[in-house]
């Protein structure tokens, strides 16, 4: 059990950071068992077998990574697993789903996500195509139904725009697709009332329900132009590069700002932003997710006061005005990462909202006991300084226990000398 909780915990973090897993017999099996879609790469591990299809694939599985696991089989040590698949030349690109062998890929292009929903035959569970309101799974995760008029003239393009961003926001959102000729398919398929009413008037909406209970219906925009706009920009701000024309975009709609503050010199960089990125497809929708390189700051137009020394540093801007500063107790890239595994950055950002309230409220002060982590969490009381107090601290006593010890010798030779 221990090594399967091992082997479980080694694959998550291995998909989430390195992305492709190194793969032997033994493990094989027990892999695809994890994960619903994989993507292995077979090759006899030769430098020279780098070509630009392994480039292909490697951008794929970064662009995909919440979606499709991948893994390296090599063929020089795994003999018996290469015979299995029949793998001839190298490298080799297979698809699995659901434990079974489907498709070669080639990476001679850029696969889509269409790509793969012909190479599955349309046997993809990400935003899957529904004929009734019941067929959507119970889950606890917000769940995410474009209906869309099925006469419309932008409804390829829209339909694509959704399964992409479906795909980089999967498991973290389930996606569902249902296309209906008129406001009757509807009502005849278990959709609420206000609906059914409401697609009398658009051709295509995105319903957001969360537990299984209805949330927010967001209508598309009657003028079919718009459309394709409309699904991306729905989504957009996921993680992406903090800009000033995005930051005015942002502050201007009084929306939420989580900033990850970065040194892109730092060879550990894309760790820090890989780790903050998945934890930002996780909470989408409290806070629109972005980054920044350290030195352009500068560029955005209110001040951001962070220091190079305290990098990484995630930025809290909340109602546009507020900016909450939040960091692991260590820089340390271990610690940067289990914080946010562990949910520590969510403990961090409403500790900080109650000592933002506090301050605005002081009334609300009293009876509050202080934070036990709120003097380490300061950053003024930094490693540094706790070294240095702990310093003085060894000086002062041991200079105690010195002088105690010494001090009857120079009683005894003051009391000869005044003899």
């Amino acid at each position: 059990m221990k090594f399967l909780n091992f082997l479980i915990f080694f694959l998550f973090f291995s998909s989430n950071f390195t992305f492709i897993l190194h793969l032997n017999e033994e493990a094989f099996e027990n892999s695809l068992k994890q994960f619903d879609y994989w993507i292995i790469k077979f090759t006899d591990n030769q430098p020279e077998s780098h070509t630009s299809r392994e480039v292909l694939f490697t951008k794929f599985v970064y662009k995909f990574k919440t979606s499709f696991h991948s893994g390296i089989v090599n063929c020089n040590k795994e003999i018996n697993l290469c015979k299995k698949f029949g793998i001839q030349e190298y490298p080799t690109f297979k698809l699995f789903a659901k434990q079974e062998f489907k498709a070669d890929l080639t990476f001679d292009k850029n696969y889509t996500v269409d790509d793969i929903r012909n190479l599955l035959n349309n046997d993809l569970d990400i935003a899957k195509n529904i004929t009734s309101l019941k067929e959507i799974k119970e889950s606890e995760d917000p769940q995410i139904i474009l209906l869309i008029q099925s006469t419309n003239g932008h409804e390829n393009e829209i339909v694509s725009n959704y399964l992409n961003v479906a795909l980089k926001l999967f498991p973290f959102r389930n996606f569902y697709l249902f296309k209906f000729d008129n406001e009757n398919e509807l009502s005849e398929t278990g959709f609420p009332k206000f609906v059914v009413e409401e697609a009398k008037h658009f051709h295509g909406a995105l319903l957001n329900f969360n537990s299984g209970k209805f949330a927010s219906l967001k209508v598309l925009p009657r003028d079919e132009n718009l459309f394709y706009e409309f699904v991306k920009k729905t989504f957009e701000f996921v993680f992406q590069e903090l800009t000033p024309k995005i930051y005015e975009k942002l502050v201007s709609e009084e929306r939420n700002i989580a900033v990850l503050v970065v040194d892109t010199s730092n060879e550990d960089t894309h760790l820090f932003k890989n780790s903050f990125e998945f934890y930002a497809h996780s909470k989408i929708g409290d806070f629109n997710f972005t980054w920044i390189d350290f030195e352009n700051l500068s560029k955005i137009p209110k001040k951001i006061s962070v220091q190079k020394n305290q990098l990484p540093r995630v930025v809290a801007i909340i109602s546009s005005e507020d900016k909450l500063y939040i960091q692991p107790r260590e820089i340390g890239i271990a610690r940067f990462i289990n914080a946010i595994l562990e949910n520590k950055l969510d403990d961090a950002i409403n500790q900080a909202k109650k000592q933002l309230d506090l301050q605005r409220n002081p009334s609300k002060n009293e009876n509050v006991k202080p934070d036990s982590q709120s003097f380490w969490n300061n950053e003024i009381w930094n490693t540094k300084n706790t070294l240095i107090a702990l310093i003085s601290l060894i000086v002062i006593i041991g200079s105690g226990c010195l002088g105690y010890k010494l001090y009857p010798v120079e009683k005894e030779k003051k009391e000869k000398k005044e003899k």
